[in-house]
Parts: structure tokens; sequence; C-alpha cells
């Protein structure tokens, strides 16, 4: 599975795999309907229909669950740096809720959410590369692995909060 920088470029490419998935489908589902005149060429061709069926859904339960998701690179207790390019500072939400609340705004791009979730003390920043220890990995939060980590170094330090785990690099 290819890296990503960022989580947009991740909903991209699961948008594009399952759009290739869905037509797929479609296709397989089309030819096969259109196949067979007498019913025995109609017996074997709904079982060819189910076994084509089965190896496409089987390839795409495979997909699913062998790359959905980025292979960690770190576990609890390493030291690791916050990498926030291209902003060269990075959103800090204090709770597994605030977290989750900020992947929503960032869908939708919504500034003002963003802002008052900083000025109500719900999240903080820090800058680009900045020292962390890793406390807590969740997976299937806000549809991708975060991380909770404590801030090593800068005003920050001794602050803890949560950020995706693509944003985190040794």
């Amino acid at each position: 599975m290819p890296e990503f920088k960022t989580k947009e470029e991740y909903l991209e490419w699961k948008s594009q795999q399952q759009s290739r998935i869905n037509s797929t489908k479609e296709e397989t589902l089309s030819s096969a309907l259109n196949k067979g005149s007498s019913q025995k060429d109609n017996f074997y061709t709904r079982w060819g229909h189910w076994v084509i069926i089965g190896t496409v859904l089987a390839a795409v339960l495979w997909g699913v669950l062998s790359s959905g998701k980025p292979a960690l690179t770190f576990y609890i207790g390493d030291q690791v740096h916050i990498k926030a390019a291209p902003s060269k500072m990075a959103i800090i939400p204090v709770s597994e809720s605030a977290f989750e609340e900020l992947g929503r705004m960032a869908d939708a791009n919504d500034k003002i959410g963003v802002t008052k979730l900083l000025v109500g003390g719900d999240a903080f920043i820090v800058d680009d590369g900045v020292l962390a220890l890793v406390l807590e990995i969740r997976p299937n939060l806000a549809s991708s692995h975060a991380t909770k980590i404590r801030i090593l170094e800068g005003s920050k330090s001794g602050r803890e909060g949560w950020i995706y785990t693509s944003f985190l690099y040794k």
C-alpha cells in the first residue's frame, strides 16, 4: 500500500479503489446475466455467476483487510516527531471526542470551528518536528489509526493529545 501524506490523499486513494471494485462487479454481473439460453446452460451459468461473485467478494475482503490501514512503524513508549508539513504546525486535540470533531471540521474545511476548538482549550498547536512520547494507539478512531502522545519539548512540553498516526515519524 502506498504511503499518504494527508488524510485527503488516503481518502482519494480509497475512493479510487472502491470505484475500481464497483466497476469490476458491475461488468462481471452484467456479462454473466447476458449469457445462457438452454436450461442446462442456465444451471452452469448460474453456478458460474456465484463462483465469479464469490471470487470478487473474496478479493474485495482481502484488499480491505490487508491494506485498509497504514502499518504502524512505532509502538507505545517510543519517542516520535510530529510531521506537520506543509503548514509547519500541527493541531493536537486533547480528547478523543475533540479528535473526532477536528476530523469532521477538516473534512468540511471549517476554519471557524477549528478556531473555536483552539480558543476553547480543546486543542493546542505545536511546531513541526516536535518530540513526543507515544502513550496509546487506537485503530478505527475516526476511520484511521490515532495516537495519544505527550509533548516532550518546547512551550507545550507535558501536554497530551491525539494525532493521526500518519503525522508521526521516528
